[in-house]
């Protein structure tokens, strides 16, 4: 159902809070576009209602949703879009209360909000079901939630009920098996239940559910990857809400060995190749800073090499922007918090300033750093002392068995891990000619590698 309606741009939010806890609505989104916007409702029985509203008065709804949830509102030109913000909200109406967890974001064309129900009068909604997907009981088949019958046996569908474990189902996902398990969340194998397409499947963990700080940054993941499109940055494919409302990422399925374990299992690695994987690193964070994405937490651990590649062109993905942000901005974090690991983290990173393209090539200088030398330029256990000594202290020379390194593959390590932003280089692009530059000398015989 499509209509246009007239509706005072006040009385929009007012109505949807109110439909929101007088109702059985359950999730509210408004979208601008250029001309108009689209207002869509969902039901708890499953079914949509769309209408179409003038922008200004979804601007004008959005600005009073965002400010009802104590959201800052990105309204300014030049705010990088969909650089999104997200809270949990109690609404009354009345006697009548609403739980909500409320997300506004910037587009181009406006704001653009979501609002999903919790709850009720301090009750959750433990009696909606998400009907994703449906199964024949006779030859086993997935099919779409809206599917009635098999188009095989003709036998009536059955509904599946989400269970976020292996060989239960999230979504239109059937999962097969857990690979891996971080700080905020899980990490499933699986595939999409009727097409047969291999994902990953990544669940905002249980203890962070009821944290806000933690599913913005969840959702904040998803919609930075989902705007990169780089054949060197991991690919998301879906996100989504489980029935308990905890948000979950569908990304392309990698197989391949991190950074960490080849370094781990081979020490230091030949040059050419370390600048090789330094360069490839480098033109996935590009994609992501032209995008207004800055990754911050770039590390060996989520640097996934693929089979495929060789040596002058390895095959690479950039993995996990849980800690990224807008560039120029600071992270969704608590007040006083730093999101990262200290061991790669750029000085203005540690003090909690805002970050941008050059902090990521602080990080990869880092990261090249150690490919070429074995070590970190700073160790320790106490991650203050790491984060004072990236502030202040010399990085060391690079020690290698076979003597020092030619200048220009040096002067790449020294320039990007130098504390003043203003001093390193000032884009990845920068960064890959520089590389192709010491890559250019490395080509030629071992005594002129020491000519200007």
């Amino acid at each position: 159902m499509t209509a246009t309606i007239a509706i005072e741009p006040a009385r929009l939010a007012d109505l949807v809070l109110g439909g929101l806890v007088h109702s059985d609505l359950v999730s509210v989104s408004i979208v601008p576009d250029t001309n108009m916007a689209t207002l869509e409702l969902e039901y708890a029985a499953g079914n949509v209602d769309r209408f179409v509203v003038a922008p200004d008065v979804a601007m004008a709804a959005c600005v009073r949703l965002a400010l009802a949830a104590r959201l800052d509102v990105l309204a300014e030109a030049g705010s990088p879009e969909g650089a999104a913000n997200v809270t949990r909200m109690a609404v009354r109406v009345g006697a009548d209360r609403a739980d909500l967890l409320v997300s506004v974001s910037a587009r181009r064309t406006g704001l653009e909000a979501e609002l999903h129900l919790l709850g009720r009068n301090g009750r959750p909604l433990a009696s909606r079901r998400i009907v994703s997907l449906r199964r024949c009981p006779t030859c086993k088949a997935f099919y779409p939630g809206q599917a009635v019958r098999c188009t095989v046996d003709q036998s009536e569908l059955v509904e599946v009920i989400e269970r976020p474990e292996p060989g239960g189902t999230i979504g239109h996902y059937r999962i097969d098996r857990l690979i891996g398990e971080g700080g905020d969340g899980l990490v499933f194998a699986g595939e999409h239940a009727v097409i047969g397409r291999p994902v990953a499947i990544k669940l905002l963990h249980r203890s962070f559910a009821d944290e806000p700080l933690a599913a913005r940054r969840f959702v904040g993941e998803a919609r930075a990857i989902s705007r990169l499109h780089h054949e060197n940055v991991v690919e998301v494919t879906d996100f989504g809400l489980l029935a308990d409302r905890r948000p979950f990422i569908v990304m392309e399925l990698l197989v391949g060995r991190s950074l960490h374990v080849i370094m781990d299992e081979e020490g230091p690695l030949e040059v050419a190749r370390a600048l090789y994987i330094a360069r490839a690193i480098a033109e996935g964070l590009g994609a992501a800073h032209t995008a207004g994405v800055v990754h911050n937490d770039l590390k060996p651990s989520n640097v996934l090499l693929l089979e495929g590649g060789d040596e002058h062109r390895p095959r690479l993905k950039i993995l996990d922007f849980g800690a990224a942000s807008a560039r120029g901005e600071r992270q969704a974090t608590a007040e006083g918090e730093v999101f990262g690991t200290p061991f790669y983290m750029a000085p203005e990173h540690t003090r909690g300033l805002p970050t941008d393209g050059r902090s990521d090539l602080y990080s990869l200088g880092v990261v090249l750093f150690e490919m070429l030398d074995g070590e970190l330029p700073f160790e320790g256990d106490d991650a203050a002392v790491i984060a004072r000594a990236h502030a202040f202290s010399a990085v060391r020379p690079i020690e290698r068995a076979e003597g020092p390194l030619p200048p220009a593959v040096a002067k790449i390590v020294s320039r990007c891990l130098r504390k003043s932003p203003a001093e390193r280089p000032q884009s990845a692009l920068e960064f890959v000619t520089l590389v192709d530059e010491a890559l250019e000398i490395l080509g030629r015989p071992a005594w002129m590698r020491w000519m200007p």
